[in-house]
């Protein structure tokens, strides 16, 4: 009888096992941090895609209180009352610019404040929050029937509209030339009077640190202006 072989089993050596432990865990840290980076993409996507969704918000409703503007000839009295105002305070991601005016509509405001169904002014600025952090501000007062001792400064408090909003900056205009080209200024004297034309921009606050704001921009006609002349 003829005697059996002894079988040969193949395997793997320790050398080869540790080459395709060394792999498998470059494979994965590659696909852990591709999957981290595809993530926080899309959430930083979905971050600005959302602020900027709420920074239109407010930009359409400060177009629409500018554009309801309310101005009446009354003497001497038009320039505290009527007219606007423009507090320039830099410029650019860090500006925080101050403009008043006086209007009716709830534009800017809660439906059911006594402001919105009535002639009020209002300031929209940049505040910080009790945080510290910066928010888009608006707050109102009736320009009219007042205590004597009333400030606006100290008893009509800021609302804040939103914390996505880092700076505004405005830019007045009240002079468009032949070619339709429009000359913009940072300073406003006649506050007895309104300008023509607003650049209004919104500097958002980016999603990581160390990231450029995200401007907006509107430029507004106010129709009501040529009658403050």
């Amino acid at each position: 009888m003829t005697p059996r072989l002894p079988v040969r089993r193949a395997g793997f050596t320790l050398l080869e096992v540790t080459i395709a432990v060394a792999i498998l865990a470059m494979a994965m840290t590659v696909i852990v941090m591709t999957f981290s980076n595809v993530s926080r993409a899309w959430r930083d996507g979905t971050t600005a895609a959302a602020n900027l969704n709420h920074s239109d918000a407010i930009l359409d409703q400060l177009v629409s209180g500018l554009r309801s503007a309310y101005y009446k000839k009354a003497g001497k009295q038009s320039a505290s009352v009527y007219g606007f105002w423009l507090e320039n305070d830099g410029s650019g991601p860090t500006a925080r610019d101050r403009i008043s005016w006086v209007k009716t509509g709830s534009a800017l405001l809660d439906t059911d404040t006594t402001e919105a169904s009535s002639l009020h002014r209002i300031v929209f600025t940049v505040e910080d929050d009790e945080k510290g952090r910066s928010c888009a501000a608006v707050k109102s007062w009736r320009p009219f029937g007042q205590k004597e001792d009333f400030d606006p400064d100290k008893d009509a408090p800021f609302t804040l509209l939103s914390s996505a909003v880092a700076g505004f900056d405005c830019e007045i205009s009240t002079n468009v030339d032949a070619f339709g080209e429009i000359s913009w200024e940072d300073e406003w004297e006649p506050t007895n009077s309104i300008p023509s034309y607003l650049h209004l921009s919104l500097y958002l606050k980016p999603a990581e640190p160390g990231e450029e704001p995200l401007k907006v921009e509107r430029i507004v006609a106010i129709p009501i202006a040529p009658l403050s002349w």
